[in-house]
């Protein structure tokens, strides 16, 4: 695997700070940390054909009011006090902000899986093929949604440094 990966582009150092200008992405609070690994964007993934075997279709024009409407609605649900956001939409904003920085969702996703495979009495051969497998399936994600986030004419391409 390390051979095999050796030119995926891993260790190409790329920093996205982000901007203020309108459509593009900028950083948030509290730490209003760079982007994390935008580097990802150009990396071969491990099981997808490519990294934009799943594009979405892009973001609505700035101007549009498909565009508004989905700000909107982003605003009223962001409000700390929202009326319209569910208990179980709470719940799942805390899940994706695991940890406050400390841990990321993917790590996460280990800890859970390692302690189901602790519960279910998996051997350690069964816990590895467990773990490798989902973290192929993370790390596809993560090439999958950069390559996503810089496909777009609205949201600026990061270089290498």
């Amino acid at each position: 695997m390390l051979v095999l990966r050796a030119d995926d582009g891993w260790n190409t150092s790329v920093i996205d700070n982000g901007s203020t200008d309108i459509g593009v992405w900028r950083p948030t609070p509290p730490a209003y940390l760079s982007g994390g690994n935008p580097q990802w964007a150009n990396r071969d993934p491990f099981a997808l054909s490519s990294p934009d075997q799943f594009l979405p279709e892009g973001p609505p024009d700035l101007t549009s009011r498909a565009y508004a409407r989905a700000l909107k609605q982003v605003q009223l649900l962001a409000e700390a006090d929202s009326v319209i956001r569910t208990a179980e939409q709470t719940e799942i904003a805390r899940f994706w902000g695991y940890g406050s920085g400390a841990s990321t969702p993917p790590e996460a996703w280990n800890e859970i899986a390692t302690e189901i495979a602790q519960q279910e009495g998996l051997s350690l051969t069964e816990t590895a093929k467990l773990l490798a497998v989902l973290n192929v399936a993370e790390a596809d994600g993560a090439i999958a949604a950069w390559n996503a986030k810089y496909s777009y004419d609205t949201w600026r391409p990061v270089t290498a440094i």
